[in-house]
């Protein structure tokens, strides 16, 4: 799979300037797979292994934007989501209404909610099943 998505990864390095992640949802959590590094962006110590909760990162969102209405009734129960920051979301009916404006917009926005001082945009990959 990273060998597939490198040259996308690329891609969209060379297009915004910014770092770029590769995040795979394992469990409750996402794990950072690949990492493409943008001389323009700030160095963020994240390595490919380190793990990330779902609820307050872009690319989480994205993952559980997607999910079944079984599925994220069981994440939304078994997750005691954290406040990382003043911005996180820790009220499930509020990440409900978040993931409802990321399924409407296609994408997801962590706006200073898993860090301060830093915000990223997440779009889900789907397979070729959809």
């Amino acid at each position: 799979m990273r060998i597939v998505a490198r040259s996308y990864l690329m891609e969209i390095l060379l297009q915004t300037g910014q770092t770029v992640h590769m995040v795979i949802k394992e469990g409750f959590e996402g794990v950072y797979i690949e990492k493409l590094e943008s001389f323009r962006s700030l160095p963020m110590i994240l390595r490919t292994g380190m793990r990330a909760p779902l609820y307050c990162t872009a690319f989480g969102k994205s993952i559980l934007a997607y999910l079944s209405h079984e599925e994220l009734k069981k994440y939304i129960s078994s997750v005691a989501a954290k406040k990382k920051t003043p911005n996180t979301i820790t009220n499930g009916k509020v990440l409900k209404m978040e993931l409802q404006k990321v399924r409407k917009q296609g994408y997801a926005i962590d706006n200073e909610e898993n860090e301060q001082e830093v915000t990223c945009i997440g779009n889900l990959i789907l397979n070729h099943k959809g």
